[in-house]
């Protein structure tokens, strides 16, 4: 299930998708439900959402839901399991599954916020070694002292070596 705002009509829209196992063991996937949300709580998107599974005969069928970390989705999960718990199978522990994909996701963004500011700060540096000849002299004196191999010229970005 996926929480979905369209900027430009300015409405929100759940989309419900079902992966299951068919007859033949083979995983099967479907769309069941792509519902404008009317509101933007918790209790609007376990509304809509039990009304799909409702309206699809799957109220009784249910084991996960993958959601991602947002807190109204955790809302509307508490309050779907409450109205599913006596036809969730082993009590309920499996319902909620964070979604893997968002929670890579928020780790990477914030692993970027830590790695654009050593970056910038790298970029500074480069700038101030690089700002008139005499400067730029003394650096690779200091590294030729202190025996760096391969040197290269210094550059603001990779591309411009």
């Amino acid at each position: 299930m996926d929480k979905w705002t369209s900027s430009s009509q300015n409405k929100s829209y759940l989309c419900i998708t079902s992966h299951f196992v068919d007859k033949s063991w083979s995983l099967q996937q479907r769309l069941i439900g792509f519902i404008n949300v009317h509101g933007s709580t918790g209790i609007d998107i376990c509304n809509v959402f039990m009304n799909c599974l409702l309206e699809w005969n799957l109220h009784d069928k249910v084991l996960t839901i993958t959601v991602d970390n947002d807190k109204t989705n955790k809302v509307a999960l508490r309050l779907a399991r409450d109205r599913l718990k006596n036809s969730l199978p082993c009590n309920g522990i499996f319902f909620h599954v964070r979604c893997g994909a968002n929670t890579t996701n928020l780790v990477v963004q914030s692993d970027l916020k830590t790695i654009t500011k050593v970056i910038e700060r790298v970029r500074l540096s480069v700038k101030y070694l690089t700002i008139s000849p005499q400067m730029s002299e003394k650096f690779y004196h200091v590294a030729n002292q202190v025996n760096l191999e391969n040197q290269k010229r210094l550059s603001l970005d990779c591309c411009t070596m």
